[in-house]
């Protein structure tokens, strides 16, 4: 009788044990922990802002009633103070001709040729887009035109199955196609997330998305002039009105790619698969990262949405700041994803490991 219930111990004591290391990663998932200071907001930075060229021909009209003036004072002077004051121009450019060459006297035309030049250097400076390009390089500069990175790993939810994942990436210096999939022996399984932005100032604006997890599609139409974001899943139709920079889940990796080190806490909105959520971005700082081909050297990025959902991003400076690790749990699913190769560029920084024979 003792034999039969040990051994129905025994079983149950090894299934849970066995349950216990698929369980989704709860047990040791990176803690998140906010530290002190407030959050830095991130803007959504989009084209060169129009306010720089429109004051160049703003200046034109209203120098013109002013010089309009200047020629309608000596019109009420006598006759013989108007011709001594058509000698005095005379004499004032022989006294300023050490500088200039000596230039035809235009009698009331004078001053508007002197306050022209005086200030048309003044409106090309202001208009230069030198203030506007140097972020907006800085931004496609950080990031390489092209990446891919493959992943091993697991993903699910009470209980964790083997996944093969992919994210890469493609941009011109302005537009962005950033993607991330997930699925059990396929890279367009069950979890895929796409998406385009815009390489903007000193971040990624992203201005749409198309989701897909668990056979359920969603898009997402991302205005960040208007700061609304219009989700989309089958006949369902929803607006989210946000407050600064909002970007797909799929194009996270590469927008904390692009921003300034020193940053240690911001704020920002991630757009998932039919959510748009408040998150929290916190810098961690480097760490030491076991991947299926060794460790190395990463950067933790951690952000945490209002909702509860929680991404986790390592980059590599070695690679150019690609996600060498990528943990995601979203409504109770998550996905751990590592590295095993590594394209960036054209260029394979990290080879997949062959097949062991057989």
């Amino acid at each position: 009788m003792r034999c039969p219930g040990s051994l129905a111990t025994a079983i149950t004591l090894s299934v849970l044990l066995h349950l216990v290391g698929l369980v989704s990663p709860p047990l040791w998932a990176p803690p998140f922990v906010e530290p002190e200071g407030e959050a830095v907001r991130l803007e959504a930075r989009l084209s060169s802002p129009p306010p720089p060229p429109a004051p160049a021909p703003q200046p034109v009209p209203k120098h013109e009633p002013a010089e309009s003036v200047i020629r309608a004072e000596p019109a009420p002077v006598p006759v013989t103070e108007s011709a001594a004051i058509e000698e005095s121009p005379l004499e004032t450019p022989e006294i300023a001709s050490e500088s200039p060459p000596i230039e035809a006297p235009d009698s009331g035309e004078i001053p508007a040729d002197a306050s022209a030049p005086a200030e048309a250097p003044i409106l090309a400076e202001s208009s230069s887009p030198v203030i506007d390009e140097p972020p907006a390089a800085l931004a496609a500069e950080r990031l390489p035109r092209q990446g891919r990175v493959r992943y091993t790993g697991t993903g699910g939810g009470f209980i964790s199955i083997g996944v093969s994942g992919e994210a890469r990436w493609e941009h011109d210096g302005v537009n962005l196609h950033s993607r991330l999939s997930a699925g059990i022996n396929s890279l367009d399984g069950q979890f895929a997330f796409e998406s385009d932005s815009v390489l903007a100032g000193p971040s990624i604006v992203s201005t749409q998305s198309q989701d897909r997890r668990m056979r359920k599609h969603s898009s997402a139409r991302i205005d960040q002039g208007s700061g609304v974001v219009y989700l989309a899943r089958g006949d369902d139709r929803r607006e989210r009105t946000i407050k600064g920079l909002a970007v797909a889940l799929s194009a996270l990796p590469q927008a904390i790619a692009v921003l300034d080190e020193s940053l240690e806490k911001a704020a920002l909105f991630v757009v998932g698969d039919f959510w748009v959520e408040d998150a929290l971005l916190v810098a961690r700082g480097p760490q030491r990262l076991r991947l299926p081909h060794g460790v190395m050297d990463t950067r933790l990025y951690q952000t945490r949405t209002n909702n509860g959902s929680q991404i986790d991003i390592w980059l590599a400076p070695a690679w150019q700041n690609a996600p060498a690790r990528i943990r995601i749990e979203i409504n109770g699913w998550v996905i751990d994803l590592r590295a095993e190769s590594v394209e960036i560029n054209g260029e394979m920084l990290l080879n997949e490991p062959e097949p062991e024979p057989q």
